[in-house]
């Protein structure tokens, strides 16, 4: 039986829950979030938003008429993942319980952002596709949830 791994978040960190109680920080990867606290009788609704790198191996050949040239080499790619969670009205709202919910499903989301250049998706703009992503759920929200 596969066990769901837990997160927690304090002080804008991340850190992984481990069996035997104790947590375990997420170096290398930066939390973005956003909370709407919808009234009496809405949806509370929590994205989250995951940064981090990670290193490519490459290989690159160029020919010519007179031969061909290979070039190998790392890099870096920055990758950002979003997850929500959703509380449907008449549940209590934890926010913990959200950022927990909304971690996982975006640490096991295969849709990401990817980019070579880290100014491309500084903090600025990671936190303005979570707002923006806020946004749209709550404006299409019949999308997200069964009627």
């Amino acid at each position: 039986m596969s066990r769901k791994a837990k997160y927690v978040v304090e002080d804008d960190k991340m850190y992984q829950l481990k069996r035997d109680g104790t947590k375990v920080e997420l170096k290398g990867e930066k939390l973005f979030y956003a909370v709407l606290h919808g009234d009496e009788g809405e949806r509370n609704i929590i994205v989250v938003g995951i940064r981090t790198t990670r290193k490519i191996e490459e290989s690159v050949t160029a020919f010519y008429q007179s031969g061909s040239v290979t070039a190998s080499g790392i890099y870096k790619e920055t990758v950002f993942k979003l997850g929500h969670a959703i509380c449907h009205p008449g549940d209590d709202f934890d926010v913990d319980r959200g950022l927990e919910i909304a971690i996982r499903h975006a640490k096991s989301s295969q849709r990401e952002l990817v980019a070579n250049s880290y100014s491309l998706l500084g903090n600025d703009r990671c936190l303005s596709i979570v707002q923006d992503e806020l946004a749209y759920i709550t404006d299409n929200i019949e999308k997200y949830i069964g009627q």
